[in-house]
């Protein structure tokens, strides 16, 4: 059984300064010493970074980085409504969500007309009873369409959803177990 608890600095240093005496053995487990598994990874792991930063830096080839700098160049040339959302100017992300609301709006609009189910309120001119009778419609919509599933068919959505989580979690968990912690 193995102790799950943390050694104090001073004891993983000495663990370091005990492991770093036998490079040519950095998988050994010293038994004598005492040392258990978790800290012997420590080592393992101290011992392989400090050969990993003696070794030289590579320098990148020189055709990369004229390619590197070429792209990044390229996208700061494309105009600001070909780059991503987040770059373009303050007034133009504000106008596109404007735009946005009001063609779903009219096509929210359009589908109450061709079903018929467009309330009196839209008759006015106002925005605020315009968007209300938007909203009304869509919620009206939506619970006519959930309130025809049965009973039945709810329970079985919800038991399926639930089996699903627990799947989701009880695989995740033991990838967790099997890939994450045996390392």
């Amino acid at each position: 059984m193995t102790n799950k608890h943390p050694q104090p600095p001073e004891k993983r240093a000495s663990v370091v300064a005990q492991a770093a005496s036998l490079p040519d053995r950095p998988n050994a487990i010293d038994v004598k010493a005492g040392w258990q598994p978790a800290l012997r990874r420590f080592a393992l792991n101290d011992y392989i970074h400090r050969a990993l930063r003696s070794l030289p830096d590579r320098d990148a080839p020189a055709s990369l980085e004229e390619r590197v700098f070429a792209e990044i160049a390229r996208r700061d040339a494309l105009p600001w409504w070909r780059q991503s959302f987040t770059r373009w100017p303050l007034a133009a992300r504000a106008a596109f969500l404007v735009v946005s609301a009001a063609v779903a709006a009219a096509m929210i609009l359009t589908f109450a007309h061709l079903l018929n189910i467009l309330p009196g309120a839209l008759e006015t001119n106002s925005l605020i009873a315009t968007a209300r009778g938007c909203w009304n419609i869509a919620a009206g919509f939506c619970s006519a369409q959930l309130a025809r599933i049965p009973a039945l068919a709810w329970t079985v959505i919800f038991a399926v959803v639930a089996a699903s989580y627990a799947a989701l979690f009880g695989l995740g968990a033991t990838a967790y177990r099997y890939l994450w912690k045996t390392r």
